[in-house]
């Protein structure tokens, strides 16, 4: 419960109310679990008419690994402005430099 991160699609300049989120973040703590992502999946939607999610199990020699993904769709705010969120999630041990240049590269092919 300490380290949270907030994303939003919200409309640009306008503040979340972090209260309400600190005080939502104890039950969100809570309903973790290698089993909730069609929770989250739909616990990120708006006006998505459903929601987005996927996870796969892989193996590199004898290690067995998850990787989960869910994303929110976009809404034009404003004419050329469509906001998107996306999360990728896995258990398999990799370095962070390592999945940070992965997902710069797949970006780049991909959402822009």
């Amino acid at each position: 419960a300490t380290e949270v991160l907030v994303a939003s699609t919200g409309v640009i300049g306008v503040n979340l109310k972090m209260d309400r989120i600190r005080e939502g973040v104890p039950k969100a703590v809570a309903a973790l679990g290698a089993d909730q992502g069609p929770a989250a999946a739909k616990a990120i939607m708006t006006t998505d008419p459903f929601p987005k999610e996927a996870a796969a199990r892989a193996s590199v020699g004898a290690r067995e690994f998850l990787v989960g993904g869910t994303a929110k769709g976009s809404g034009m705010i404003e004419p050329m402005m469509a906001t998107m969120l996306g999360f990728i999630t896995t258990d398999a041990s990799v370095p962070v430099a390592l999945l940070q240049r992965a997902l710069r590269e797949v970006v780049d092919d991909t959402f822009n």
